[in-house]
């Protein structure tokens, strides 16, 4: 004798649910630092648009405008369900970085064509994304 499978009672919970005092806390640092970021609630949530060219208090890399002209990149930063245990990922849109690019340490492009942007290799679930990425 088989049983059928019990259909699943579980409620789903987005991470902000479960963490909203770190939703407030984004939604006020991220646009302190990236002001022409949009939040979007869709699916687990991330923001899009677009950064200054080099916000950066370093140098610009040479031949920077080069590649991406004066203007800035646009980009989509992705949260995950195990947010904030888990960093946000970071896709450029504008300009796309070439697929013989994305595993080139020098470009801080990783396999998935999402950004490398953290300052260490770490993320403990603490850190500010705008301070991190900035």
């Amino acid at each position: 004798m088989t049983t059928a499978p019990a259909r699943s009672t579980r409620t789903f919970i987005t991470w902000w649910e479960c963490e909203p005092r770190r939703l407030r806390r984004d939604h006020e640092e991220i646009p302190a630092h990236f002001p022409h970021l949009v939040f979007s609630d869709e699916g687990a949530g991330g923001w899009e648009g677009m950064l200054p060219r080099w916000p950066f208090d370093r140098p610009e890399p040479a031949h920077l405008t080069d590649w991406i002209g004066e203007r800035g990149l646009r980009l989509r930063l992705e949260y995950g369900q195990a947010y904030p245990m888990v960093a946000p990922r970071i896709f450029p849109l504008d300009p796309l970085p070439e697929p013989f690019e994305w595993t080139q340490h020098r470009w801080h492009v990783n396999g998935d064509s999402s950004l490398c942007l953290l300052h260490d290799d770490v993320w403990t679930g603490r850190e500010s994304v705008g301070e991190t990425c900035y």
